[in-house]
């Protein structure tokens, strides 16, 4: 643990060293006052995964920077953006955060504008929406956006020989934004897509849009949204007969997926982050340690690795800042290089980042880098 807090307390001074040479301090942070950060995502419920996989992340960091006094309050949705905005309500006008971290592609969306009011700072850590580029001035993300998927998949469909693909994706802005990246990018390289639909959230059954795709005799089929869904379309595809193969968008990579469709999601493949558990960099090797002590587990996801960085970046930039979010929005857009866990981080003029997409598959119930990306 010692390794692990030696690491993160390296990057946090680097990144506060950085920080007091290019941004005007108004409010520096004292040792004896504590900044409340708010969290806004599901912990429970159907896209429980999501939220908890990327607490888990963030936990590890306020571990390592436990003596930074910064606390984090945590908001659960259950998947709801209603729910998103009354939190986002609650923490700004009561408990009075000058920061939140969102992760739903769509509360990030429906928060944007508020927040861009309130001049509080929204950081997401894996909401992938290609709108989010342009949500405001103090809306920033350290996820890809859903373009890079798109290309690297299509680029992947099109080497395999399929012409024709049917898309059946959640009706959300991530399973929108998978959707409209991936069809644009497999018909300007010669595809064809042959159906494609939209379904509500948590749809208990899928049967009668399975028909109509079989219908279309596709070579594949591409699926965006959340593993619960994903995993059912697969189960339900096998026992109808289609044996056509899935492409699908990084939500799949979760435990469920196996729970929910068994073997019947053997070869799926899927596009997903660049995050490289068996990285022997220090600061990847010190993360995954803790998460290992943290949870009694070997199996980590880049939601994770993310959530870690989120905090990390905040945090150095907060010490720096205090609750003064003109210089925490000031602070982020001059990060430029950071190593994170995740990838390295520099933000643009839009808050946006650039990270490596790679291509992963479902192999003998794992999930395993496809070779020659």
């Amino acid at each position: 643990m010692r390794t692990m807090q030696g690491v993160g307390i390296v990057f946090v001074l680097l990144l506060i060293l950085i920080l007091n040479g290019c941004v005007e301090k108004t409010t520096q942070l004292n040792k004896s006052d504590t900044i409340k950060i708010g969290f806004i995502g599901p912990l429970t419920g159907g896209q429980a995964y999501v939220g908890q996989e990327t607490k888990q992340g963030m936990d590890i960091a306020l571990q390592e920077i436990n003596d930074s006094n910064i606390q984090v309050l945590y908001e659960d949705t259950q998947g709801q953006q209603t729910n998103a905005v009354t939190a986002f309500q609650k923490l700004t006008q009561i408990n009075n955060v000058p920061a939140i971290i969102t992760v739903i592609s769509s509360d990030v969306l429906t928060i944007a504008p508020l927040a861009e009011e309130a001049h509080v700072i929204q950081l997401t850590p894996i909401a992938s929406a290609s709108k989010i580029k342009d949500a405001g001035d103090y809306t920033f993300r350290i996820r890809e956006k859903s373009e890079a998927h798109g290309k690297k998949l299509s680029n992947y469909a099109i080497k395999k020989g399929f012409k024709r693909i049917a898309s059946l994706v959640v009706s959300s802005d991530n399973g929108v934004s998978y959707r409209d990246s991936f069809e644009k990018s497999f018909k300007e390289l010669g595809g064809n897509i042959v159906f494609s639909e939209e379904y509500k959230k948590d749809t208990p059954d899928f049967r009668t849009e399975l028909l109509k795709i079989k219908g279309e005799n596709p070579d594949a089929i591409f699926i965006a949204g959340f593993v619960r869904d994903m995993a059912e379309q697969i189960k339900e595809a096998r026992q109808l007969g289609l044996s056509l193969p899935f492409i699908a968008s990084p939500g799949i990579e979760d435990k469920q997926l196996f729970e929910i469709a068994g073997s019947s999601a053997e070869g799926v493949i899927f596009s997903a982050p660049a995050f490289n558990a068996e990285s022997t960099e220090q600061g990847t090797m010190s993360f995954v340690k803790a998460h290992q002590q943290l949870t009694n587990s070997t199996r980590i996801s880049w939601l994770t690795a993310n959530g870690y960085d989120a905090i990390k970046i905040l945090a150095a930039v907060i010490q720096n800042c205090a609750t003064d979010t003109a210089c925490i929005k000031t602070g982020l857009y001059q990060i430029k290089n950071y190593p994170g866990v995740g990838g390295t981080i520099t933000f643009d003029s839009d808050g946006e980042v650039e990270k490596t997409v790679i291509l992963k598959t479902v192999q003998n119930g794992m999930f395993v880098q496809v070779e020659n990306n």
